[in-house]
């Protein structure tokens, strides 16, 4: 039910799944709805997480708690014993999906020993596929039969943060029809620019959906200088579309110098990091456009060497990752010099950060790099590929290796083990917080929905 005086920002999670450590887009898509449910606390505003289903809206609230009930356990909107067991009852469909693929996949690994590795991945992938597709086929029928529609007035807005361009864009221009204002945040335009990176056919549907669901939007939300100028050049040199207006609005950080960070190491995984040599870290998921091969020739250049440094690798998922997969598993140096860890906790990640001799960002494009951000925040020192973003994001404070020139990389991290570690400490950047703050505040300046005066002007003083 709609609480009386206050200005309602849907928040659009039609395809964000289940995920106790969350990370990329549905770490960005998360991060602004638990800070918007405080500002709304605070400030009399409405945030509501919406499915998108046969051209109308699902409250999305109920579904997203089950793994991350604890996050959200203070979350609007679950006040009955019926909309806990809801809510458990979508979880328990997510649990039934992964336990099918974790039975089958032992069953196909068995099978590529007697045949040949790549026999596994194949159907490992098309397993996966076949799952994920029947999954948010049943997601959907069960958000239609659980869920709660929610029947907004014209004027009211819908933000956008994640995956908005893997959902057909005849759905959000139905909701435009109706007077509902979209406001999508573009994260990046690479599977355009960068189209090696990703698989096909989802690349071909990207550039087929995402200008036309950004030409039919009412504003534009960029998460750094470059994507916006990205969208700007591809579209006028490919699709000449008119677009709205657009504001760059970059990601906050997580970390502080000591927020979130543990008084002491528990973890047996991070105690061994921090009981070797000077390490540097990899954060990020596993995928071709992050270079972990290159990183991974330039390391162990270091190594043949005998330079004692360590490389730690924080990550998983990705796509196009089997050769980093097999290079990293199969890598005579693993459980030495180099560790991967996947499915780091907050505080253990905290700890990674601020005890690394550097961070390391290789990347060949990326739309934002919000580990430089959480990195230079706990006073680490960055290395970073030399690309427009991150100098846009930490000219100043990273230093820039080029990462095509073999042996760069290799000397500047084996200057920065010489010279000792020198912590960052000139470094400020927003908190998700502040910078939510200012994303619901002109989200709600757009609305065109009018609310008494005690609501908006308490956020606005």
């Amino acid at each position: 039910m709609r609480k009386e005086g206050r200005r309602r920002i849907f928040v659009d999670f039609t395809l964000v799944d289940y995920r106790t450590r969350m990370t990329g887009i549905p770490r960005v898509a998360y991060a602004y709805l638990e800070e918007g449910y405080a500002l709304g606390d605070a400030y009399g505003l409405e945030i509501v997480p919406v499915y998108i289903q046969d051209g109308g809206l699902i409250d999305a609230r109920p579904f997203l708690v089950g793994s991350n009930l604890r996050r959200f356990r203070r979350q609007p909107g679950l006040r009955s014993l019926h909309q806990l067991l809801r809510s458990w009852l979508y979880f328990v469909l997510h649990v039934l999906r992964l336990g099918a693929v974790s039975c089958v996949v032992p069953f196909l690994r068995l099978a590529s020993l007697l045949l040949s590795f790549e026999f596994f991945d194949l159907w490992k992938n098309v397993l996966h596929k076949g799952f994920h597709v029947g999954y948010f086929s049943l997601k959907r029928r069960v958000n239609g039969f659980l869920g709660k529609r929610v029947e907004f007035q014209p004027g009211e807005v819908l933000f956008m943060p994640a995956y908005w361009h893997d959902t057909r864009p005849g759905l959000y221009m139905r909701l435009r029809r109706r007077g509902l204002v979209l406001c999508p945040l573009v994260h990046d335009i690479l599977p355009i620019t960068h189209p090696e990176f990703y698989e096909s056919p989802w690349r071909e549907q990207f550039d087929r959906w995402v200008f036309e669901v950004l030409s039919h939007s009412d504003h534009i939300y960029y998460v750094s200088e470059f994507t916006r100028g990205s969208v700007a050049a591809v579209n006028a040199s490919r699709f000449h579309r008119q677009l709205p207006g657009g504001t760059v609005l970059h990601h906050g950080r997580d970390f502080a110098r000591s927020e979130q960070v543990p008084a002491e190491v528990t973890s047996p995984a991070v105690r061994a990091v921090h009981e070797g040599p000077p390490y540097f870290l990899m954060v990020g998921s596993i995928e071709p456009k992050k270079n972990h091969l290159k990183v991974l020739a330039e390391f162990e250049s270091l190594w043949r060497r005998g330079v004692q440094v360590q490389l730690v690798i924080v990550g998983g998922g990705g796509w196009k990752n089997g050769e980093i997969h097999e290079a990293l598993s199969s890598n005579p140096y693993l459980h030495g010099s180099l560790l991967w860890l996947e499915g780091v906790e907050d505080g253990d990640l905290a700890l990674l950060y601020r005890d690394a001799a550097g961070l390391l960002q290789a990347s060949e494009a990326e739309g934002f790099g919000l580990p430089l951000i959480e990195a230079l925040s706990l006073g680490t020192p960055v290395l970073a590929s030399d690309i427009p973003v991150f100098r846009e994001l930490v000219a100043s404070h990273a230093t820039f290796f080029d990462i095509h020139r073999e042996g760069d990389l290799g000397a500047k991290v084996e200057r920065l083990i010489r010279e000792g570690r020198q912590p960052v400490v000139d470094f400020s950047w927003p908190t998700w917080s502040e910078q939510a703050r200012v994303l619901f505040e002109d989200l709600a300046a757009r609305s065109r929905v009018a609310v008494p005066a005690s609501g908006w002007n308490r956020l606005a003083a």
